[in-house]
């Protein structure tokens, strides 16, 4: 599986308000619903700054200004990939949180 898939699809989760909940520092597990692979990025994600604490514990995270604008690129990638790759890998929820930028119209 393609991790840019993965990341893309844990940010359409984020944006859509579901949070990622992370164990102690002892444990590994994470969780974001709709995005059963999370565990593979989650470094990621932090290490890029695409998430922010919202329990100030460090357990729960959603998604910071960073984030959004990630999710703004990552949404006009996957919209520049040929028919047949979105054909293959369908994002049916990224127009509902990232819709795409309105169409110029020449003066």
């Amino acid at each position: 599986m393609d991790p840019r898939f993965i990341l893309l699809d844990a940010l359409v989760s984020l944006a859509k308000g579901h949070l990622l909940y992370r164990g102690g520092e002892t444990s590994y597990g994470v969780y974001l619903a709709g995005v059963p692979f999370i565990a593979l990025i989650q470094d990621d994600l932090f290490a890029h700054g695409w998430l922010s604490d919202t329990d100030g514990a460090g357990h729960r995270f959603t998604l910071s200004l960073q984030g959004r604008q990630a999710l703004r690129e990552g949404a006009a990638w996957y919209r520049a990939l040929p028919f047949w790759r979105r054909a293959i890998n369908p994002r049916p929820s990224l127009p509902k949180v990232c819709p795409p930028p309105p169409a110029a119209h020449p003066a």
